[in-house]
């Protein structure tokens, strides 16, 4: 059975820097490291201490600014972390297994398969490592599993310097995690969001097919203005599902009923009828009856007609 081992580097960047700087940075103040392009500046990598105080990735560089007074800021060089993160995969090329391979810009992939018992086992394989790369300056989190997409996820979304999934343990050890995990487009991600999907138990547990119909129509849920859905509508005591088989986009028929020429009466009924009615007229809608004044200059406005008019909802 394939082990693979999956380390995080959760703050490869700013470390890297105190390395090299030395005590030319302070180490009481938070550090961060700032990207940019064109006059954008935004923050791409903080230290603990700037997690700390509220400092996120991602955020503008004059917010972080105006958050923390005496913030540390290095620009990026993200040819020097490459740089680096090449270096820790040939170090441990040599310590723990021939097959060591760079995962993205904040970690590695180590095959130990047939390579852990030289290490005492697992849990000494990836405890050990984790604390020699602490004993470096380096702050590291590892996972391992029988594969590499669960060991890359746990390494970075389950707290904790170590996980050890036991073998054929993974689809148990994931059905928690957000769906970010799966490392999807950002845009499917964005629709499964929008269908109620928000762990990976939750889109395991989905019938295929309309996962399928969402898939090939992607683009239609995200954009359209109004959709019409011929599905099923199962329920699960209080939980009540859409499972959609096919999609209509409406949305053209949404933007031409501002156009219509004829008059459009109200239509006469409660609004909660789906809960408590029939679709009978409610008494209590009525109009009360009214003496017409004398010598009144009050045309009639047609209250009880109406004009539509659309509105795009995006």
């Amino acid at each position: 059975m394939p082990r693979v081992v999956s380390v995080y580097f959760p703050f490869l960047a700013t470390e890297r820097i105190r390395r090299r700087a030395g005590e030319a940075l302070p180490a009481d103040k938070p550090l961060v490291v700032i990207a940019r392009r064109g006059s954008r500046r935004w923050i791409s990598a903080v230290d603990p201490a700037a997690m700390t105080l509220g400092v996120r990735v991602g955020m503008p560089a004059s917010k972080a600014q105006a958050m923390v007074a005496d913030l540390l800021m290095v620009d990026a060089a993200p040819a020097e972390d490459g740089a680096a993160l090449e270096r820790l995969a040939l170090w441990a090329l040599r310590q723990y297994s021939p097959v060591v391979a760079v995962d993205g810009t904040d970690g590695l992939v180590i095959d130990t398969e047939g390579a852990d018992h030289l290490q005492g086992g697992e849990d000494l394989l990836i405890s050990g490592l984790v604390n020699r790369l602490r004993g470096h300056g380096l702050t590291a989190r590892a996972a391992v599993s029988d594969t590499w997409g669960a060991s890359h996820a746990i390494a970075r979304l389950i707290p904790g310097q170590t996980t050890v999934v036991p073998v054929g343990n993974v689809a148990k050890a994931v059905v928690d995690l957000p769906i970010l995990a799966l490392r999807l487009a950002a845009e499917t991600v964005q629709g499964l969001r929008v269908l109620g999907i928000d762990t990976v138990g939750q889109l395991s547990a989905m019938p295929r097919a309309p996962l399928k119909v969402f898939e090939r129509q992607r683009r239609l849920v995200l954009t359209a203005s109004m959709l019409a859905i011929n599905g099923k509508i199962p329920r699960e005591g209080d939980v009540v599902h859409l499972v959609a088989q096919q999609l209509f986009d409406l949305s053209e028929d949404l933007d031409q009923l501002g156009e219509r020429d004829e008059q459009f009466p109200l239509p006469h009924g409660r609004g909660d009828e789906f809960a408590h009615g029939n679709g009978a007229p409610d008494p209590r809608a009525r109009p009360k009856a009214v003496t017409p004044a004398s010598n009144s200059l009050m045309p009639d406005l047609l209250i009880d007609r109406l004009k539509v008019k659309s509105r795009n909802f995006h």
